[in-house]
């Protein structure tokens, strides 16, 4: 391996987590950094304050290691985000599996076409070297998922090529829980229902479930149409981590759209902000065509045709990919036309 990737202390221990406790009156302070070994630079460091009482101890030490732990250790942590963006311009042998998988972990997080490049290419040659991979089977069909859902080039070769990959995956490692949200995806796309809720409730039964794996199925429930639920968990993640992915916005807008309360459902949507998506741009626009501003959606319209020229044409088809209740797809083609899209 490189050199960079043999770690500088005896135990080859490459990140340190270390802090403080103070205790001020009815108050516990704790002072908690993150430290790369391999040149001693602090990448990370945050106060928690919590109200102590003896019945509550435990609970603060619970409630603290569990956010501390989706901050730094998840697949969109401080961890991952810096070890990605190393493999940007260091590249160790023996380790393409790895780098596929950090790859495609950045490409969730920031959701760019390059990233999408980038972990596509990476996933295809890490089953070419480890066909046995369950993990980077499952990576791929997710790409291939997000292909046919946004209708990119042969979106109808993806949508079949992404069963035969979620299905080799859940053949070769069951278990894994990556493996099994990447199923539910699955079947959410393929409109299974029966079979994604039962799929859905196993995944969220496993504990610990990592933060972010929870809300990905957060997510899905919610476009699902269990929106109760859906944003409960979604709100959670959102709450407990400085780092998710944007589209979990689309969720959020659509569960304040679908209850009139577009006021709520265009601050959601302008965090969607992810330029190459068009879900962004077209949920500012059925909000604003709801209350009325026109003029202000005129920039979105403009951005959405430049990602999807053949929008109008396709609306109707595209928001049912994602959104799976009919009464909520016409409120949303109404919000659309009422902004002066002629949608179909």
């Amino acid at each position: 391996e490189s050199d960079k990737y043999k770690f500088i202390n005896n135990e080859g221990v490459r990140f340190l987590i270390d802090g403080n406790v103070q205790v001020d009156g009815d108050r516990i302070k704790l002072m908690v950094r993150l430290t790369d070994n391999l040149d001693g630079e602090q990448i990370w460091a945050e106060h928690f304050t919590r109200d102590l009482s003896i019945e509550s101890l435990f609970e603060i030490q619970k409630d603290i290691v569990t956010e501390i732990c989706s901050l730094i250790g998840s697949e969109y942590g401080i961890i991952m985000e810096k070890i990605a963006s190393e493999l940007k311009v260091s590249k160790p042998h023996k380790m393409e599996t790895f780098i596929a998988f950090s790859k495609y972990y950045y490409f969730e997080a920031n959701q760019t076409p390059d990233a999408a490049t980038d972990a596509f290419i990476a996933l295809q040659q890490a089953i070419a070297n480890d066909p046995g991979s369950g993990m980077a089977h499952a990576m791929l069909a997710s790409l291939y998922g997000n292909r046919y859902m946004l209708d990119v080039e042969d979106a109808e070769g993806a949508y079949h090529k992404m069963i035969e990959l979620a299905d080799e995956a859940t053949s070769l490692d069951l278990h894994n829980l990556t493996v099994r949200i990447v199923y539910v995806w699955k079947l959410f796309i393929c409109n299974e229902f029966e079979r994604f809720y039962k799929e859905a409730e196993k995944c969220l039964s496993r504990e610990p479930l990592p933060s972010l794996r929870l809300g990905s199925l957060g997510f899905y429930l919610s476009l699902a149409g269990d929106w109760d639920r859906g944003i409960a968990i979604l709100d959670k993640v959102m709450l407990r981590n400085i780092s998710f992915p944007l589209y979990y916005f689309g969720a959020t807008a659509l569960n304040f759209y679908g209850n009139k309360k577009y006021t709520e459902a265009y601050k959601e949507a302008l965090q969607y902000d992810i330029p190459a998506l068009f879900w962004g741009p077209m949920l500012r626009i059925a909000v604003t065509g709801q209350l009325g501003s026109v003029s202000e959606a005129s920039k979105d319209i403009a951005h959405l045709y430049q990602l999807k020229p053949d929008f109008d044409s396709k609306a109707r088809y595209l928001i049912s990919r994602f959104v799976k209740e009919d009464t909520l797809v016409e409120h949303v083609l109404e919000g659309l036309v009422k902004a002066g899209m002629e949608v179909k």
